[in-house]
């Protein structure tokens, strides 16, 4: 059953959820004793595959910009000027953009340490006054900073299917993924020079361990 799902082209992720599910339901049939034994149990699910890790080099990061709409330069900016996760981005308010001292509050991470104060230069404030000033209050409702064409909070999944992606396949940058933004600026910021620490708070790491993976990555790079 495994090979026939992975055959059919099914993440090794889903397989493993599939046969948790199996597992669970094999396992109430054999409490109530409607199976002699679960046959899911000693099955080896498949590994994961390595999730492949990319940086933008300035020739790309540039590329892309430039190519943007809009609506969307905004955001892939600011993600790749904060290395802000997707999920903190799209929860940003303007409440939480301090133009005066400079800084992005995050105030909605998927961590208690992706809560953070970070620092932005003229250029991303210039950026986010321009977008502030098209987002009219009749689009814009509920004071989200960025927004889909239709005046809704950006959505990860039609956003990358709908416009990042097919961006993406148009520039050649086919193996660009939205997270990789986030890479990008997190390794920039090692060839910049700044120490872990710094990093590691501005980019809301939980470990340390994460941040240093970042050097290697800069590394490879000069």
């Amino acid at each position: 059953l495994v090979v026939t799902w992975s055959g059919q082209g099914l993440a090794p992720r889903t397989v493993r959820q599939h046969l948790q599910v199996l597992g669970q339901i094999f396992s109430e049939a054999v409490n109530q004793e409607l199976v002699l034994k679960n046959p899911v149990d000693g099955v080896r699910s498949p590994r994961a595959n390595p999730v492949k890790k990319r940086i933008l080099i300035a020739r790309e990061s540039q590329s892309l910009l430039k190519s943007c709409n809009e609506t969307y330069k905004p955001l892939i900016h600011t993600a790749l000027a904060t290395g802000m996760r997707f999920n903190e981005l799209e929860n940003l308010e303007w409440r939480d953009v301090d133009f005066t001292k400079m800084e992005i509050f995050v105030r909605k991470s998927k961590t208690a340490a992706g809560v953070r104060y970070i620092s932005i230069n003229k250029a991303d404030i210039n950026i986010l006054q321009a977008h502030r000033k098209r987002c009219s209050a009749t689009q814009n409702t509920n004071d989200r900073v960025f927004i889909s064409p239709t005046g809704r909070p950006v959505n990860y999944g039609n956003f990358t299917k709908r416009y990042f992606l097919p961006l993406l396949k148009q520039l050649g940058l086919d193996d660009v993924r939205f997270h990789d933004l986030r890479r990008t600026h997190a390794t920039m910021l090692v060839l910049a020079g700044l120490d872990p620490i710094t990093i590691t708070y501005r980019m809301g790491h939980s470990h340390f361990s994460t941040t240093m993976q970042y050097y290697t990555a800069a590394d490879e790079l000069k």
